[in-house]
């Protein structure tokens, strides 16, 4: 720019320089807890890379504060020792995690497990103590006297978790010693004094050594945080809904930092002047402010200027330049509604454009549409919720450690891509088992059977319309349905029963039953005739079911089967004689006899041979097993609805499957079905299920087991891949093998001995699998032990594993010399060497590192079985369980179709770094694919797809990595006109420089815009590494800055966070609802806090896997076990508990729950998996926690109902009789249809629409001392005065009790701060309910519609079971009557009361939409109910399942953004004829919008209703229309300043916020307050 335009620049600066201010909005967000030590914080991150390397980074870092004076001092010493402990990868996420410090919620934990454990030892001064078996010890000298005293055995051991930091120590040293628990700070004298002893002495074996971070003296500076984001959404202001009372603190201590803002303004780049002309940068800044002020107005733009504005977006980014074109994409997208007046005016060239539409049609070819937002991480698609930071750093986590166990192995990065995206991990997540076999008696044929001749034939049946739950009636064989059952066990007789049941009722469903004997009651007779004492065999029976179904029909079997096995006489004689006088004439015609045919010798005994030889061949494991097209169910409980359940999961299939053709008239299903590639010929459910993967990929530590305890888990994997010997077919000896099987067992054992020798017997005939046996025991080892592992080492192969097949052999364990007896016989072998190897201390230093990988890396018990394929865990087996040579080769096939041979054939002929010719033999190649299919699966599946080729010469951004080494590649397809956009360009830009990380992005906007994409403003807050100031000190941290903002519009603020944080605002002054800028001074401040991290769970019944609604769970400490509550949904089984880091224990909550029901399982949590009433939980990172649980009713309780008391089912047990035995049959087997009926639903809509209403008002007893709870939300300084006031008008003509429960998600720092008081001075009860939105349920995005979500969707889950009622009232009502009236109300069975609009104000009539068009036809007679006012019966709520009804239409319906325009009321009224409404007489609402003035004196609550006509604001029409209204203001006004003047207010709030759970539970803050003048 020419020099002579500067004075004119003065000029102009001088004229604008007082005219405007700057306002900027700022936000920040704190944890609840202290910040937390830089150091502890690394050394988790650290830790988490590698156990081991703790230990050296603690060594390392001892006396690190000696030379490091300065914050940033520390963090420099703390980078070095890192570094190399670290991959390079690693080490670029560490310093990432450090900025974000992703470990504060760790430190965080292990501190409250320190105050938990102080609270138990009772005061504690020293900043460092060791807790021994209970007594503390603050130095060395105090640590050796505990250790010295006899008391110091340990009798109670300390609760140790996974978390907790173990000490490695020597071989065995420390099997009886005490356990000794650090809490230090790491880098302090004291911790660096007391680490040294301790590790001295655990090196001694002296004790076992475990360390826990504590930090005595915290700091008083609450975490500042980052990785969330600020939204700023433009809010209309046809309804003015500001407050008029002036705000009497302006925020003068708010710390805003230089905002980032666009360079170019109207042409102008001030970036480049300000570096030309530096003396001029005030002058030239001010200038840029004042052209903001013109340029960042908001005026409407004109459907022609929208069209362009996406392509024109991309071309400004594409226009900067590599450099900037990160920056310009943040800026376009976060600040649009401000800039897109100027981004109009870009012209698009027509390569650019050309290019976008041929990528775009590329990309629809992947399913990515125009204006959708992708992302691929070298491949894997990174969904919504993984761009969430914490999630994004745990995948950038577990892809670092993929590509650097890859390099690790030697493979070259040219070949990374390939081998990522193979499909090692199952594609199917359940499995079927194929039935198909002539042993199925099959007893039905739709397809042949006149029966069901009536019926359709085609599968387009599928694709027509039918009531949800019933079964579709087609004459084809669909559903298979195959009954294997053990006919004399009385679980047989039931599922024959069932089979009965079935065929009946007509049930749409082939039924085949496969008749086999239980293992354990099966015993063949001796003879050929039957004796005529004892109870009928399986087999017998099985032998005359086989007579009749061939001499008579299956019909005819069944029925006589069915018959014979409820008679309860099931003697043999009994039995016989009783078939021979049925069907003696048939037993004659054939010169046969009952006795002969049921005996052994019978022809009709090969049948049931066959059935029992198909059976076993399955694998399955127990009796009666029922499958629907192979699909195993649950049989202990519930049958008939997990059939049904089954049926209509596989009928969905089947509709996929006729509409995209590949079921067609001519197929056949059941073929289609078990010709799946997830269809196994045999089943094991430790084959099938098993999910634990170890990762052997490390490089190998040095040879030699005396240090192996010392390593970490995964140098003792790799130590042990390098070692071990492995056993091979002769045929296969020069082939690579795709399998290898690590049986981990006690050879002693006769277990041990069958499952290994099985493997071995499978391995000599598949060439591609190897064996090797891995010691796993709980005694010393004997003799057997001692030989196989010098054999294998001492003797070459071949005759090392015949001598271990010598040894399987015998049935008896072998002392000394039987062992050596054995091995003289085996041939090649050098007996000498063999027994000279036995005597050396390295084997039994072997066996003890083997049982130590059992134990440590594999979590097994000494003695325990278990294998370990290609790094995946199979088992543990239970006691006596085994493999059979059959349950191998099930292994192989599974494995090799799931990803052995994929990975064989990707690696087998790779070049492999610094590996010769001699070295790359068989054995390493083999060892090669077992390594990398280990590493491969040892991360979580995620999808990954080739990425696509696009075009880049005009419409590509790339971003090189700065590290060539790198091999993380970002491809990036975005919109850059999507709300998406606001967070991933910020985020983009963020990773390239903290990652590194190789950025392609390709813009994908969307073509003619017709209306401004982005309606709010944004900013998200990450910085890529820790900043400090000029002395060194740490910076306070990150904050959202708006600076440039346009004062006119009304703006609301939201804080947009992960998903697992709930934030409360704990300080502003301003209305942060009503952001207006226009009206303050210098700009709006805003200070949240992360309250809650939350801990979310599914529930299932352990039998029928359904969810369990109303089942109510605490969540707690030892000390406080029931701090937090909830109540499980029918949706999903979800429930989701409030928490903080720390170690939490998740139960039954004591009382009807706890009486009915127990846990059976559990899994994601961090206590064993088995049975437990008590789950412990650790919450130790910003993502949460997840657990599913599995429960059961308890013994005796089988038949109560959760949502039932005892009275009520005490009243429906009157006057029934029980039904006698002696009653037919028919009656029984109907009630078992009855219920599967009832399951399958019906009609019943249609008939509601015609049902008239029900005005008649019946009074129930409400006792005067009961409670009157009352539900209100309000967001927003002048609803929160609203809400004042409606609660006093409540208090005002209530005479009961009254306690208020109120949203604490939108409600300000200043309410909060004043309803306790108010509360103590008006003598009323509240509490602060909370719920996060499902991250499952379709989100809204707009503050007003989630505001209206939160008031309908939730009711059954936001109050304690205790509630049986609540009234909720909206902010802006003022309430005239008493509404215990409404609790006196019988709302004759209807979940809730809601009060019908008004039509009673005819100049409205145009604007009552529900009297016409879809609301008039889907009303019928009934009427439109508004949400301002309604009671919920919260007990028949739940029981009705109304909240899950809700939540199911709910998803449903939103998925249409046009649809529930008014949520809150839309849905109740759209779902009236299956969750009804009671109609409230006309007077409990009235409203001037809707009601005519002569009803008005009736009014027992005025609502401040919107007017369409008037458009009034809300303050003045109160004023207005309720003449009480300023009364009842200025007496709340007058507590509010009388409060002021008071000491209650005197408390500093620009820091931490004041507590607010003051014996609050699971989703709610409670306080009980008492009348109190002041």
């Amino acid at each position: 720019m020419n020099s002579r335009l500067l004075p004119v620049f003065a000029l102009l600066w001088a004229v604008v320089h007082c005219q405007h201010t700057p306002k900027p909005i700022t936000a920040v967000l704190h944890a609840k807890w202290p910040r937390t030590p830089l150091l502890v914080e690394a050394s988790e991150f650290v830790a988490s890379e590698d156990s081991s390397a703790f230990w050296q980074f603690v060594e390392a870092t001892a006396d690190i504060h000696s030379t490091a004076h300065t914050d940033k001092g520390l963090y420099d010493a703390v980078l070095e020792q890192a570094e190399p402990l670290l991959s390079p990868l690693a080490y670029s996420l560490f310093i990432f995690a450090l900025s974000l410090h992703t470990q504060s919620p760790r430190v965080e934990m292990y501190q409250q497990v320190a105050m938990e454990r102080l609270r138990a030892l009772g005061e504690v001064e020293c900043p460092a103590f060791v807790d021994v078996s209970g007594k503390v010890a603050c130095s060395v000298e105090e640590l050796d006297t505990i250790l010295q005293e006899d008391s110091a055995e340990e009798s109670t051991p300390p609760q140790l978790f996974g978390f907790d930091h173990h000490y490695p120590s020597r071989l065995g040293a420390q099997d009886h010693a005490p356990t000794a628990v650090l809490y230090a700070e790491l880098g302090t004298q004291e911790c660096s004094a007391l680490h040294s002893a301790l590790a001295a002495l655990s090196r001694e074996g002296r004790l076992r050594y475990v360390f826990r971070h504590y930090v005595k003296h915290q700091s008083q500076r609450k975490m500042r945080l980052s990785g969330y984001g600020v939204e700023l959404a433009v809010k209309s202001t046809e309804y003015k809904a500001m407050d008029d009372a002036q705000i009497k603190q302006e925020d003068g201590s708010q710390v805003v930092g230089e905002a980032e803002g666009s360079d170019e303004v109207e042409g102008f780049l001030f970036n480049t002047l300000k570096s030309r002309h530096p003396s001029l940068s005030q002058q030239l800044g001010e200038w840029r402010e004042h052209l903001l002020q013109g340029a960042r107005e908001m005026p409407e733009l004109r459907a022609w200027q929208l069209q362009d504005l996406g392509y024109q977006a991309s071309q400004r980014m594409l226009s900067a330049g590599p450099d900037l074109a990160l920056k310009v994409l943040r800026d376009t997208a976060q600040n649009l509604p401000a800039l897109a007046k100027s981004l109009s005016r870009t012209q698009v060239s027509k390569e650019l454009r050309q290019e976008i539409k041929n990528n775009q049609k590329i990309l629809s070819m992947y399913g990515i549409e125009p204006g959708s937002n992708i992302l691929l991480l070298n491949g894997m698609v990174l969904q919504e919720e993984s761009t969430d930071i914490f999630n994004l750093l745990e995948v950038l986590s577990s892809e670092s450690r993929l590509l650097t166990g890859l390099q690790g192995v030697g493979l070259g990065e040219e070949h990374t891509q390939e081998l990522l995206n193979l499909p090692v991990h199952p594609e199917h997540k359940s499995f079927s088992v194929d039935m198909r076999s002539e042993a199925v008696v099959w007893m039905n044929d739709l397809e042949k059977d006149k029966l069901y001749s009536a019926w359709p034939r085609s599968l387009h049946e599928f694709l027509k319309p039918m009531f949800p739950g019933m079964l579709r009636q087609i004459r084809r064989n669909v559903f298979n349905i195959v009954f294997c059952l053990d006919p004399a066990s009385p679980e047989g007789a039931e599922l024959v029963e069932y089979v009965k049941l079935f065929l009946d009722h007509i049930v749409p469903a082939r039924l085949g039953l496969l008749l086999v004997s239980d293992s354990e009651s099966e015993e063949e007779e001796e003879t050929s005739e039957v004796a005529e004492e004892g109870v009928v065999t399986a087999a017998q029976l099985i032998r005359l079911f086989n007579y009749l179904r061939q001499h008579k029909s299956a019909r005819e079997a069944l029925r006589w089967l069915y018959q014979t096995t409820r008679t309860g006489n099931l003697t043999a004689g009994a039995v016989m004689s009783a078939f021979e006088a049925k069907y003696g004439k048939t037993l004659s015609t054939r010169q046969d006899s009952a006795r002969e045919v049921a005996g052994e010798g019978s022809e009709y005994d090969d049948l049931r041979k066959a059935a029992v030889e198909f059976f076993q061949a399955k694998g399955f494991d127990s009796l009666p097993q029922v499958l629907v097209n192979g699909v195993q169910l649950d049989t202990e409980e519930d049958l008939e609805s997990a059939v049904v359940s089954q049926i209509q999961t596989q009928t969905y299939e089947i509709q996929q499957a006729v509409y995209l053709k590949r079921l067609n008239d001519s197929s056949v299903v059941y073929d289609y079905f078990l010709d799946k590639p997830n269809v196994l010929q045999r089943v094991n459910r430790h084959v099938v299920s098993s999910s634990k993967q170890v990762d052997l990929s490390r490089a190998v530590p040095p040879e030699g087991y005396e240090s192996f305890s010392e390593l970490s888990q995964s140098a003792m994997s790799a130590q042990l891949a390098s070692s071990l010997h492995y056993y091979s077919s002769d045929e296969g000896e020069f082939l690579t093998k795709e399998l290898s099987v690590w049986v981990l067992c006690d050879i002693a054992s006769r277990q041990g001995r069958e499952l290994l020798r099985n493997a071995l017997t499978f391995a000599s005939d598949q060439f591609l699998v190897r064996v090797a046996v891995v010691h796993n025991l709980a005694t010393p080892p004997g003799p057997t032990h001692l030989a196989v592992e010098a054999g294998l080492q001492s003797q070459r192969s071949k005759v090392a594993w015949r001598l271990v097949k010598a040894l399987l052999s015998s049935e008896e364990e072998l002392t000394a010399d039987g062992v050596l007896t054995i091995a003289g016989g085996v041939e090649g072998i050098r007996l000498s060497a063999l027994e000279e190897r036995m005597k050396q201390q390295n084997i039994h230093d072997t066996i003890s590192a083997h049982m130590i990988y059992c134990s440590r890396v594999l979590g097994l018990e000494g003695g325990a079985s278990a294998l370990l394929s290609n790094g995946r865990v199979i088992g543990p087996l239970a006691t006596g369980e085994s493999l059979q040579v059959a349950d191998y080769q099930m292994l192989y096939q599974f494995e090799s179709s799931g990803h052995a041979s994929s990975v064989l054939e990707a690696v087998e002929d790779l070049p492999v770094a610094g590996v010769g010719p001699d070295e790359d033999t068989e054995q390493f190649r083999s060892g090669l694919v077992m390594r990398v299919s280990s590493l491969l699966r040892s991360e979580p599946k995620r999808r990954r797809i080739s990425v696509p080729k696009l075009r880049g010469q005009h419409s590509q951004l790339h971003l090189p990595s700065s590290d060539p080494a790198q091999e993380l590649r970002l491809v990036a397809v975005v919109d850059p006109l999507s709300p998406r956009a606001q967070r991933l360009a910020p985020l983009l830009q963020t990773l390239h420089v903290a990652v590194a990380i190789d950025l392609q992005l390709f813009p994908n906007p969307q073509e003619k815009l017709a209306e401004l994409p982005i309606k709010r403003f944004y900013r998200y807050v990450l910085e890529p590494e820790l900043s400090f100031e000029m002395d060194g000190s740490e910076s306070p941290g990150p904050l959202a800055v708006f600076a440039d903002l346009p004062h006119s519009p009304l703006l609301t603020l939201q804080m947009a966070v992960p998903h697992s944080w709930l934030v409360e605002g704990v300080w502003s002054p301003h209305d942060l609802d009503n952001i207006h800028l226009a009206a303050v001074e210098r700009g709006v401040h805003g200070v949240f806090e992360l309250e809650h991290i939350l801990v979310e769970g599914q529930c299932f019944d352990a039998h029928t896997d359904h969810p369990i609604p109303g089942l109510e769970y605490s969540l707690g400490t030892p000390t406080q076990p029931d701090l937090f509550d909830t109540i499980v949904m029918a949706n999903l089984g979800y429930f989701q508990l409030k928490a903080g880091p720390g170690v939490w224990s998740l139960r039954l909550r004591e009382g009807r729950s706890h009486d009915l029901y127990t846990v059976t399982s559990h899994h994601g949590s961090d206590s064993s998996g088995s049975a437990d009433d008590s789950i412990v939980v650790i919450v130790d990172s910003f993502r949460g926690r997840g657990v599913v649980v599995k429960v059961a009713k308890r013994p005796g309780m089988e038949g109560k109902h959760l949502l039932q008391d005892d009275k009520e089912e005490e009243g429906k047990e009157e006057g029934a009789e029980l039904q006698e035995e002696e009653e037919e049959p028919e009656e029984e087997v109907e009630g078992i249809w009855q219920s599967l009926s009832g399951f399958l639903g019906g009609q019943g809509d249609e008939e509601e629409k015609k049902k008239p209403e029900k005005p008649t008002l019946k009074k129930l007893e409400v006792s005067e001392n009961e409670t009157i709870n009352i539900f209100s939300i309000a967001s927003g300084h002048l609803y929160e005065r609203f809400l004042r006031i409606m609660m006093l008008s409540v208090l005002k003509h209530t005479r009961n009790p009254v306690k208020f429960y109120l949203y604490k998600n939108y409600l300000s720092p200043t309410f909060k701060d004043f309803i306790p008081l108010m509360a103590q001075h008006y003598g009323f009860e509240y509490e602060l309910v909370q719920y996060r939105w499902p991250r499952w349920l379709h989100a809204q995005t707009e503050k007003q519609r989630l505001i209206w979500g939160y008031k309908i969707l939730f009711l059954d889950v936001l109050f304690p079971l205790s509630v049986k009622k609540i009234i909720y009232v909206d902010a802006d009502q003022t309430v005239r009557a008493d509404l215990r009236e409404l609790l006196e109300m019988d709302l004759h069975g209807a979940p809730y009361a809601y009060t019908p609009f008004c039509d009673s104000r005819p100049d409205m009539a145009g604007f009552r939409f529900w009297d016409r068009g879809y609301w008039k036809n889907h009303l019928g007679n009934r009427r439109y109910h508004i949400s301002a006012l309604y009671l919920v019966d919260l007990w028949r709520f739940r029981q009705l399942a109304a909240g899950d009804r809700l939540r199911g239409q709910y998803q449903a319906l939103s998925q249409d953004p046009n649809s529930l325009a008014n949520l809150d009321q839309d849905l109740p009224n759209n779902m009236i004829h299956s969750v009804p409404i009671f109609s409230l007489p006309q007077e409990w609402l009235w409203c001037e919008t809707w009601c005519s003035n002569e009803t008005k004196p009736l009014a027992k609550t005025i609502d401040l209703c919107n007017n369409p006509l008037t458009k009034e604001p809300k303050l003045s029409s109160a004023r207005r229309i309720v003449s009480e209204w300023t009364d009842y203001d200025a007496e709340i006004q007058q507590l509010q300043e009388r409060v002021e003047e008071s000491s209650y207010a005197s408390r500093d709030h620009s820091g931490d916020a004041p507590s607010s759970d003051a014996g609050g539970d699971g989703s709610r803050d409670t306080h009980h307050q008492t009348h109190v003048e002041l």
